[in-house]
């Protein structure tokens, strides 16, 4: 799974966009156990989102925002929602409380870092992507990309699953829960060097529906995370229509 990804959040029939890092090692988490966060308010568009110059200098502050805090590596992500952008850095104790940023050639503003709230369990409720959302923004590409080359979604065909396991044991485990689903498995490897990963391919029969493939994928990270396997993403053959004639 990418280290960033970006996708919708709908809360009261108005759609957040969150960008935002994920799985953050548990030793991350304990260094920095503070997130602050700061409000950059902006000027929406008849759409209710920023501009395009609006988002732009929204990024160069945030930018300064963790050169200030403690370099990149502090930069959890933020929140595009009504009028504002919510962002969120992680950092070793919860300061300082304001930070003037470069805002204009002559102007620097000062923003108001708000520590008071639950750290990392703030970054669960409102960052960290749910499996539904990380199979949804991690896919659609690559369902974009099908569609151009005009796969149609509804035809039903073998798609291909792969997955890393760390040793022989979760991988045996994963593959009795899918063989009960229905996939069966096509290449099975075990690591070429000590250490390494054992790798499976499944393959499983399925429509390429977004909706649908959203939640099977959902479904496999779930599986994923309670075997201690990766799920390493799918690939497909493209089904067109047949020819006119």
């Amino acid at each position: 799974m990418p280290e960033w990804i970006s996708f919708a959040r709908a809360v009261e029939d108005f759609n957040y966009v969150v960008t935002s890092v994920q799985s953050l090692p548990r030793e991350f988490r304990t260094a920095r156990p503070h997130v602050g966060v700061v409000n950059f308010p902006f000027v929406e568009d008849s759409h209710g989102r920023p501009s395009v110059s609006e988002l732009d200098r929204i990024c160069a502050l945030e930018d300064r925002l963790v050169k200030a805090i403690g370099g990149e590596e502090c930069r959890l992500g933020h929140i595009i929602g009504i009028r504002r952008i919510q962002t969120a850095v992680a950092s070793t104790k919860p300061e300082p409380v304001e930070v003037r940023l470069k805002s204009g050639h002559f102007k620097s503003t000062a923003f108001a870092i708000d520590w008071s709230n639950d750290g990392w369990a703030w970054y669960e409720r409102n960052l960290a992507a749910t499996n539904l959302e990380m199979a949804h923004a991690c896919y659609r590409e690559l369902h974009a990309t099908l569609q151009k080359q005009g796969d149609v979604a509804t035809v039903s065909r073998p798609v291909d699953f792969a997955f890393f396991s760390p040793n022989a044991e979760s991988r045996a485990q994963l593959l009795d829960l899918l063989a009960l689903k229905g996939f069966r498995v096509t290449e099975s490897r075990d690591p070429e060097q000590p250490g390494g990963d054992y790798f499976v391919e499944l393959a499983f029969e399925t429509t390429l529906v977004q909706s649908e493939m959203d939640a099977l994928c959902s479904w496999l990270l779930d599986v994923s995370e309670a075997t201690g396997v990766t799920f390493d993403g799918w690939a497909t053959p493209i089904c067109r229509p047949p020819a006119n004639g």
